[in-house]
């Protein structure tokens, strides 16, 4: 029953990209680089937007041989919030990992005052914060000084997670007042699967 509901999400969350991308389009599309600003461009590991049909075959054909709790073999991402909006409030959850898997964790927020207005947290089962965006961990992401990123290697020991986002009433998906970020579609946290991808690059090399 768990794997036709991560089946309908996986699927769900691919057919609905061309909308999504398309109400992205109207608003801004052109990354700008503040002057003055040290600016690192982050490219991500894989994009679950913009996967071809063969490499969502091969996906799903390393699901279909996984055993793994979480098919923590074959996902190529952990959890995410992606595209967050004003004054949102968003959860994610994690069944039980039974191994420890190496991620990188892609947070996107805003920042005013050197405080983080949009960010997000992990928490255990245990309810303790075991990753948070800080905002002298953040570098800036291009677009808007507002725009911060947090990239990180972390390593999920075994157990359930929740992951958690929350954003203010200004610049976000739905209002953005002003330029865009980096990997704009990634606005709020992606958490990848280092092993996961790595198996499905290997293929397409």
């Amino acid at each position: 029953m768990y794997k036709i509901l991560f089946f309908f999400s996986f699927f769900l969350f691919y057919s609905c990209q061309a909308q999504q991308n398309k109400a992205l389009d109207n608003s801004h599309t052109e990354l700008v680089i503040e002057a003055n600003i040290d600016y690192h461009p982050t490219e991500l590991p894989i994009l679950l937007e913009k996967l071809s049909k063969e490499q969502i075959a091969f996906i799903t054909k390393l699901t279909d041989a996984d055993t793994s709790s979480y098919y923590i073999e074959s996902r190529p991402v952990v959890f995410q919030v992606v595209q967050a909006v004003n004054d949102d409030n968003q959860t994610r959850w994690t069944r039980r990992i039974n191994q420890a898997t190496d991620v990188m964790i892609y947070a996107l927020g805003e920042v005013k005052d050197s405080v983080l207005v949009d960010y997000g947290w992990i928490e255990n089962e245990h309810g303790e914060t075991v990753w948070k965006m800080e905002y002298h961990l953040t570098e800036y992401a291009g677009g808007d000084k507002r725009n911060r990123k947090q990239v990180e290697k972390f390593v999920l020991s075994p157990g359930s997670y929740t992951l958690k986002y929350v954003t203010n009433h200004s610049h976000a998906t739905d209002n953005w007042e002003g330029n865009i970020p980096e990997n704009v579609f990634n606005y709020g946290i992606t958490v990848f699967n280092t092993k996961a991808i790595e198996k499905i690059q290997k293929e397409f090399e």
